[in-house]
């Protein structure tokens, strides 16, 4: 099972991390003597990790540790993962084809495409949506 907490845990903290297991660092967001800051491993498909910070008090997955740590919005975050970790969230675990996403995004730009119908059209095209993409933007997106 993918374990992406893990993955943001070792890029963003610079910490070497166990993939395969549970797991105990201090806490990022506080000056932590005693490590606490607890990463659980997926119990299922589709569970991205999650963890606890026992010093706090909170539970985190994803979403809400990169929003709290980057300090941006939830929007933010979905892309912020989708970009550097590849996982588009909400949804099952993919990991993107960059050089078509990046094909796409230019395509998009040129044709005028706000962020926010940008990131709705790419969404719908990696789910193979074409109907839904078309009526997005209508006569414009050629791939």
């Amino acid at each position: 099972m993918y374990n992406l907490f893990a993955d943001i845990v070792e890029a963003e903290l610079g910490t070497p991390v166990n993939k395969n297991g549970d797991f105990t660092i201090s806490s990022p967001f506080r000056n932590d003597s005693n490590p606490s800051f607890r990463v659980y491993y997926p119990k299922q498909e589709n569970d991205y990790g999650s963890a606890y910070d026992f010093g706090e008090g909170v539970a985190y997955t994803p979403i809400s540790f990169i929003m709290k740590y980057k300090n941006i919005s939830y929007g933010d975050t979905i892309e912020y993962i989708y970009t550097n970790y590849g996982v588009r969230l909400g949804g099952d675990v993919e990991h993107k084809d960059t050089n078509l996403n990046n094909k796409l995004k230019i395509i998009l730009r040129y044709n005028q495409v706000d962020d926010k119908l940008m990131e709705k059209a790419i969404c719908h095209y990696m789910k193979n949506d074409k109907m839904v993409l078309d009526s997005l933007i209508p006569n414009k997106l050629h791939l």
